[in-house]
């Protein structure tokens, strides 16, 4: 697959850059509007609205303005629109331990798997929280990076990714362990592998990562047969749920 590098795929960014421009302007008309309302009907203000808006304005506005710092630390042209556009076409998701950061975007890294921060190939980029990023090697320097509200966002997202996950293993025991040739191991991997999807799946937010969690997303969605033992186990799953 071509990947930032070519022609076709810059002319994306750039268009990308300018849907940011022009949504700055929309972002802008939406809080002056706001603020017209607080001077002129109190009670019906949205304080919640506001601080959205101003979030969002100023999140487009950071990745504006740090275009040129990227090339300053020898980052390719447009490398923070680049980084934002794939983290936001993988959903914000860690591609290591599954948790979702849409909400904490500044702790989701795209991590460049060769160490050569111009390659911008798609198969060489992928979403990484901090931690898994720091884990990654050549990158022991971000643990310095890591505070500790950070590491409290993130532990809290993966326990409670682990329980959404868990829950479905008592049924996956109990009405498919005789299907698998090896039940434990194969429904610890199932768990392992695709907890975040089953999550996932409900919230219509599936985006696979690679070729076997493709494929097990169009068993999910009865476009292709079971096959694996993994697949039939949560194929069983859905049939037994009516999902």
């Amino acid at each position: 697959m071509a990947g930032y590098n070519n022609i076709i795929e810059i002319q994306k960014i750039r268009g990308y850059m300018y849907w940011l421009n022009e949504r700055l302007l929309e972002l802008e008309a939406e809080i002056n509007a706001l603020i017209k309302t607080r001077e002129d009907d109190s009670d019906n203000y949205d304080y919640e609205k506001y601080e959205e808006l101003i979030k969002e304005w100023n999140s487009i506005q950071r990745t504006l303005s740090t275009s040129q710092a990227s090339i300053d630390k020898n980052y390719s042209p447009y490398w923070s629109v680049v980084s934002r556009l794939i983290r936001d076409e993988h959903y914000w998701f860690c591609n290591k331990c599954g948790i979702n950061l849409s909400s904490n975007r500044d702790l989701l890294h795209l991590h460049h798997k060769d160490r050569n921060r111009i390659n911008n190939d798609d198969a060489n980029l992928e979403p990484l929280c901090i931690i898994c990023h720091a884990t990654c090697l050549g990158h022991s320097h971000l643990i310095d990076e890591i505070t500790d509200e950070m590491k409290c966002v993130i532990y809290k997202k993966r326990a409670l990714l682990s329980v959404e996950s868990k829950k479905h293993l008592p049924y996956l025991k109990m009405t498919c362990s005789h299907k698998l040739k090896h039940a434990d191991n194969e429904l610890r991997e199932i768990i392992i592998n695709y907890g975040c999807w089953m999550h996932a799946l409900y919230s219509n937010k599936i985006h696979p990562f690679t070729k076997a969690q493709a494929r097990f997303v169009d068993v999910c969605n009865k476009k292709k047969n079971p096959k694996s033992s993994f697949e039939r186990a949560w194929h069983y799953y859905m049939l037994e749920n009516d999902l």
